[in-house]
């Protein structure tokens, strides 16, 4: 009956020891490449930079699939605006291109590939809204135009027509009449 029991016992601890050990090589992945300290480091860097010496940054040239670390800071670049290469949707492509070979880079760096990939289809996004409520409130301001001018063409009571109206009542009847017809 002792062995039942030490048995059960066993199997959780052996389970338990099996997952803190997958939680621990992630936790201990020491392929760095590159560094998060230096790609955070970098991150602060362009958002501090003035546009000339984004413009001036080794990062500015594309950079190979084949070296993950270079691609990130590239992309990493391209995010960042203020500069002529500023390429929210080139970014987004590298980031993507990155994140689907996740074995290329260590488990710190995949978790920054994502955070910055997240940013960046929020940004998107969020331009996209932008440019249709931009799209939208030109439209609404022609139609707000068109509707003034039809109103100023039928006589209505528009900022114009309302001077002429009260000049009209206080001036007579007589000169309305003879205005209307000569026109």
């Amino acid at each position: 009956m002792k062995a039942g029991p030490m048995l059960v016992i066993a199997v959780v601890a052996l389970t338990g020891c099996v997952r803190f050990g997958a939680e621990q090589s992630i936790r201990n992945d020491t392929r760095s490449d590159p560094r998060v300290a230096e790609l955070l480091y970098f991150a602060d860097r362009l958002a501090v930079a003035p546009a000339d010496e984004l413009a001036t940054m080794p990062a500015r040239r594309p950079a190979p699939l084949d070296e993950p670390g270079a691609l990130l800071r590239h992309a990493m670049w391209l995010a960042t605006p203020g500069h002529e290469g500023h390429d929210p949707s080139g970014a987004r492509d590298a980031l993507e291109a990155l994140a689907t070979r996740s074995t290329a880079l260590d488990a710190p760096t995949r978790a920054l590939v994502r955070l910055h990939l997240r940013h960046l289809r929020t940004q998107l996004e969020l331009r996209q809204e932008t440019v249709g409520l931009a799209a939208q409130n030109r439209q609404l301001q022609q139609q707000i135009q068109e509707l003034t001018a039809l109103e100023r063409q039928m006589g209505g009571n528009g900022p114009d027509g309302e001077q002429g109206d009260s000049g009209r009542g206080a001036g007579g009847g007589g000169s309305t009449g003879t205005e209307g017809g000569s026109e």
